[in-house]
């Protein structure tokens, strides 16, 4: 006990054990009989290390109390990139990382009354794969091929640029980031950014 937390070394050789854990019913009803929620940190090998790796699960909680995240497990190594962007964002403004192809769309949604931006993030996280994307939506096939044939007419995209999908992912990170500041008053932005850091 830690902090108020309960604290658990997981002796393993198998670096996704933590997973296999994560998906185990009786661990799983373990947590929803007692109220509690896990958050894994990555794998380390030296007992030294703990305190650092600690701060991952802090982490995760931090993240859990301002995004309202209920899912009974989650992973560092799933919203590390939250943690790079908070804790850069007390040094510049996340706005110049917004890519300008993020921000047409958001105009051209504001003007039209149209979700082509929540297309674009969809379609990214589900691989560019119509169908998974489509189902995901709870749209038909063909709205989604509609909507992405006028996302590459308005934006001139080229999907298969690697740089230009991996910017829009972390714009759409920093867009989740404002939000949780618009919304969510439990932390301070300057307070959470001493959490954040990496230090």
């Amino acid at each position: 006990m830690l902090d108020n937390y309960f604290v658990i070394l997981y002796d393993t050789k198998e670096e996704d054990q933590g997973r296999v854990l994560s998906q185990n019913t009786e661990f799983l009803s373990f947590l929803q009989e007692h109220e509690c929620q896990a958050n894994f940190s990555y794998p380390f090998r030296d007992l030294f290390d703990t305190p650092q790796y600690y701060q991952q699960t802090l982490f995760c909680i931090s993240l859990r109390d301002l995004f309202v995240e209920n899912r009974p497990v989650l992973f560092y190594e799933d919203i590390i990139e939250y943690h790079m962007l908070i804790h850069f964002s007390s040094m510049t403004n996340l706005d110049f990382l917004i890519h300008p192809i993020v921000r047409r769309l958001q105009e051209t949604d504001r003007e039209n009354n149209s979700n082509y931006l929540e297309t674009l993030f969809a379609y990214i996280r589900h691989s560019q794969d119509l169908s998974k994307t489509a189902q995901a939506m709870f749209i038909h096939y063909n709205t989604l091929r509609y909507r992405i044939s006028r996302i590459i007419e308005l934006t001139d995209i080229d999907f298969s640029n690697a740089r230009t999908i991996f910017l829009i992912s972390i714009s759409e990170r920093i867009l989740n980031i404002q939000n949780m500041q618009k919304y969510q008053k439990k932390i301070p932005l300057e307070e959470f950014q001493k959490q954040s850091d990496f230090s």
